[in-house]
């Protein structure tokens, strides 16, 4: 498979509740984990014609990452969202009308085509919880004919059952959490049941790849004829979940770019995501992704 992963999505600023502000997005931070992989993402966005714009243009290009994708809005502002904990997990109040929601299918298009050979395309939901979002996500799933890996991120109230039912019918991987998999199951998720409801999703959607974390229980990875659960990754300090999902999505994804054993791609997720989980931000040492890509389970 072609190396270029195309993520298209959101980026914004995530406001914590110690009163910083950190540039985030699950989008961005996949495409920056990406780019330290060993990958050259390309990153279709949308920014306000702001200040807070041109620092993500500023940090994507001091990592290295392709600018041409990124749009700007002369309307709207660049994404912003209020992250508090509940009992230590995140919560987000999300700002509307940001100009992530604005993403031109054409000029995305146009972006793509630069790129060569793309290998898959990347997308979540916050950024196509607008019908018009949705129709232009579903222009570049029909212009490039891509493989989709689909990272759910459901994030209240911006999804509906029917377009999320959409995207997992286009998608051909697909990552979710334990709390995600429930709500499209419309079941609680029991242990004992874990699997079987997993692979209910992975069989009704003709899916390639389910991969469902577990938070502090670990994870677990289907596809067709395997099922593969992940031991608890410990934590030394545990100081922020946030964006410890994206880490995990970005190795799934690059495990696939570089056609990786399964079994070895859940463990390197599960140890990045750990790893992320005792940063402040989600931006980790230089130095973590050689020792991800030399983890050997």
């Amino acid at each position: 498979m072609a190396s270029t992963p195309i993520i298209v999505g959101e980026q914004l600023f995530d406001y914590l509740p110690d009163g910083s502000a950190v540039q985030g997005g699950a989008p961005f931070n996949v495409a920056s984990h990406l780019k330290g992989l060993g990958g050259d993402p390309l990153l279709i966005g949308r920014l306000g014609s702001d200040s807070w714009g041109e620092q993500v243009l500023q940090r994507m290009q001091q990592r290295g990452l392709r600018t041409g994708g990124i749009q700007r809005d002369p309307i709207y502002p660049t994404g912003q969202v209020k992250v508090s904990l509940v009992e230590g997990q995140p919560s987000y109040e999300i700002m509307i009308d940001q100009a992530y929601d604005f993403i031109e299918a054409t000029q995305a298009l146009a972006a793509i085509e630069t790129t060569g050979s793309p290998g898959l395309l990347y997308h979540g939901t916050l950024a196509h919880r607008t019908p018009l979002a949705r129709q232009q996500l579903q222009t570049l799933w029909q212009q490039t004919q891509l493989p989709t890996f689909l990272d759910l991120n459901l994030r209240d109230p911006w999804w509906d059952r029917d377009w999320i039912t959409t995207c997992l019918e286009q998608a051909t991987w697909v990552k979710l959490n334990d709390h995600e998999l429930a709500s499209v199951l419309e079941d609680q998720i029991c242990p004992d049941r874990l699997e079987r409801q997993a692979r209910a999703v992975q069989i009704r959607f003709n899916l390639s790849l389910v991969v469902v974390t577990l938070g502090a229980k670990g994870a677990l990875l289907l596809t067709p004829d395997q099922i593969i659960h992940q031991d608890p990754v410990v934590v030394p300090t545990l100081i922020n979940t946030v964006g410890a999902g994206d880490a995990f999505c970005s190795v799934v994804i690059w495990g696939l770019l570089q056609d990786w054993d399964p079994r070895v791609t859940l463990a390197r997720a599960a140890h990045f995501a750990a790893h992320i989980c005792g940063l402040a931000a989600a931006t980790p040492d230089p130095s973590v992704y050689s020792q991800i890509l030399a983890l050997q389970p």
